[in-house]
């Protein structure tokens, strides 16, 4: 069994906050004017230049500031501004540039100005003082001053290509493309190659209805930076506008490979593929959009993408002949569980939302949210509420939960009323309980872990989603008690460090595996990835992106990868001996390892604590005055 001690929290303040490589970029409503097949338009026909102006996050100094700089300059920082062999020869205050440096990896921006301030008054470096500062002011959203500190950089070193680009993204923010495309031009007669100015000025182009030269810039930014997913998006853009769609698709595959739970990869690889004629494909990258488009919490556009695919799948879910029935059957279809879905081919717990893994953060990809810190102290009550659900899904939560109070010293008080014969509510305005659960039946089972339970995030104060609607009647108390186990500080069974789960799983997809998939649900995003007519069979994360769960392969290794020892020990584990009955360990389809049914991974779902379950929370919640 895995007893951790809390939870690191990766908190997204805004909920509909896109993810990073987006927030350097575009962040314009994708579904505005989406084309699927061969009508309507793929991006939007004039896309928002102050939306694509935001930076949520600087960019590296090789994208500001391009090959006109070193990256061997004081702290070396990503916002550094000069060669260092400057530095050596004028013996600037490398110490105060350092503290720069630092303010600004940190997000102290206010913090650098007042820095950047004494160097200007000092004259060291002016010119890179001036455009730093620049850079600061932009990042506070204050584009008046940004520009003003820019033309001041510009004023003391012409042949200098930052201030130039942050004048081009504060033209963008007024939406004044004309101006933005004539600062970029600036950067870039200084630096041909610079990899951010002809990214944006594509955009620009684009933006503005010259798809040819946005294509040529974003060419050259992708040759500068082979990696710069956001040129590979804006190049799709402007190959929509020309109808290359096989260019779209091409550069949806690229950015899928740069990153796999990215929503628009798998939207540029849909589109083209549409309209190349294969909309059986576009059917699984859209759905592929939709989980990814979930899971950065950016849903705007999620009703207008299932919509179109609604449209698709009666075409080529039953064929033809079955087209107007297959019609019927998606609108009027009731949640039902489809017999060969019985059992344990999917899983419906997912990750809090305020709680998902910071993409591309440099933490270890698989535990990126953990960090050391404490479970509930022994003895202690715990209060929990409930908000939604029926009487009934209530009581039963309440009675399952108490199992786990029976083998430790902790307890849960759920606030039952006598006379009202009602539980404990908790409200947006009240958030006062330490757990509180919801039962979205569109969000999966999920829970904090430990005391985690009891920060409250503003945008989405639950703490625990129990979608028992959507759950097998005789998986309701297995589902319960699981949650609660997390509630309580435990862990995955099954990415236990002696558990060597990770070497048992079938990851990728069979060599040659042909996307094949059926609806198996009330919805249009309910579609199941199944073998294919070789007998091929797609992968754990190919499975596990469709059908009932929706996992973007970085839920997936977050729920699923194992840990190694090291990291779990630095991290708040406290793991015991390898439990194959815990409660905690995920029951898995023989279809998700490569030895099948005879991987020692592959278990029937544990219905009940088991043993070991039970002495590890008496190891953690001992009796009072004795230590764990």
């Amino acid at each position: 069994m895995i007893l951790i001690s809390s939870y690191k929290v990766k908190c997204r303040v805004g909920v509909k906050q896109i993810k990073d490589h987006s927030a350097v970029g575009v962040k314009v409503n994708f579904a505005a004017s989406l084309r699927v097949g061969v009508i309507g338009s793929l991006f939007l026909s004039s896309v928002a230049l102050a939306s694509a102006a935001t930076d949520d996050k600087t960019p590296s100094s090789a994208q500001l500031f391009g090959s006109s700089l070193t990256n061997s300059s004081p702290a070396n920082s990503k916002y550094s501004t000069f060669p260092s062999e400057k530095v050596a020869a004028t013996r600037g205050d490398s110490n105060s540039w350092n503290k720069v440096a630092k303010a600004m990896d940190n997000g102290e921006f206010n913090d650098a100005i007042e820095l950047l301030s004494d160097l200007i008054a000092q004259n060291d470096h002016a010119y890179a003082a001036y455009s730093l500062r620049a850079t600061c002011w932009f990042q506070l959203r204050k584009f008046e001053k940004a520009v003003s500190d820019a033309q001041k950089s510009i004023g003391l070193n012409k042949n200098f290509a930052p201030p130039w680009i942050v004048a081009g993204l504060c033209q963008m923010k007024t939406n004044n493309a004309p101006s933005a495309i004539a600062a970029f031009t600036e950067a870039i007669k200084i630096d041909p190659t610079n990899a951010i100015a002809r990214m944006r000025r594509g955009f620009c182009y684009i933006a503005t209805g010259k798809p040819h030269e946005g294509v040529a810039d974003e060419d050259v930014a992708i040759r500068a930076e082979p990696n710069n997913y956001l040129a590979y998006y804006y190049r799709a853009q402007g190959n929509s506008d020309l109808g290359n769609w096989p260019a779209v698709k091409a550069d949806g595959d690229k950015m899928i490979k740069l990153d796999r739970s990215g929503p628009e990869g798998h939207l540029c690889r849909a589109y083209g593929l549409g309209h190349q004629g294969n909309g059986y494909e576009e059917v699984a990258e859209l759905q592929q959009s939709v989980a990814a488009f979930r899971y950065c919490q950016v849903t705007d556009q999620v009703d207008q993408i299932l919509g179109q695919m609604a449209d698709l799948i009666p075409q080529y879910a039953y064929g033809k002949s079955r087209a107007k029935k297959a019609a019927r059957e998606v609108v009027n279809a009731k949640f039902s569980p489809p017999a060969d879905l019985l059992g344990q081919d999917f899983i419906m717990e997912t990750l809090p939302p305020q709680m998902r893994p910071k993409p591309g953060s440099a933490d270890e990809k698989t535990r990126a949210r953990w960090m050391i810190g404490k479970t509930w102290p022994a003895g202690s009550t715990i209060t929990v509420a409930f908000k939604g659900g029926t009487p009934e899904f209530q009581k039963l939560v309440a009675d399952t939960a108490q199992e786990w109070c029976k083998y430790g010293n902790i307890r849960f008080d759920f606030g039952f009323n006598p006379s009202t014969r009602r539980y404990r509510q908790w409200s947006n305005n009240d958030t006062s309980a330490d757990i509180r659960v919801a039962f979205n039946d569109n969000d999966g089972h999920w829970s904090c872990i430990g005391m985690e339970s009891k920060m409250v995030n503003p945008y989405d104060p639950r703490s625990m989603n129990l979608s028992l609607k959507s759950e097998l009647p005789e998986r309701h108390k297995a589902v319960i008690l699981h949650e609660f186990g997390h509630a309580l500080g435990f862990g995955h069974e099954h990415q236990h460090p002696d558990g060597a789960c990770d070497s048992e799983f079938k990851w990728e997809d069979d060599p040659g595996y042909q996307v094949t998939w059926r609806l198996v649900g009330d919805s249009p995003e309910l579609i199941k990835y199944v073998e294919d007519a070789a007998g091929k069979q797609p992968g754990t994360y190919t499975r596990l992106i469709g059908s009932f769960n929706q996992w973007v392969p970085e839920q997936v290794d977050s729920q699923m990868r194992q840990l190694s020892r090291q990291s779990a020990f630095n991290q708040g584990f406290h793991p015991g001996p390898v439990d194959r009955k815990s409660i905690m360990h995920y029951g898995f389809d023989p279809a998700y390892f490569k030895k099948g049914k005879n991987s020692p991974c592959c278990i029937v779902e544990a219905l009940y604590i088991s043993d070991l379950d039970k002495q590890g929370l008496a190891k953690f919640y001992p009796p009072s005055g004795a230590k764990p």
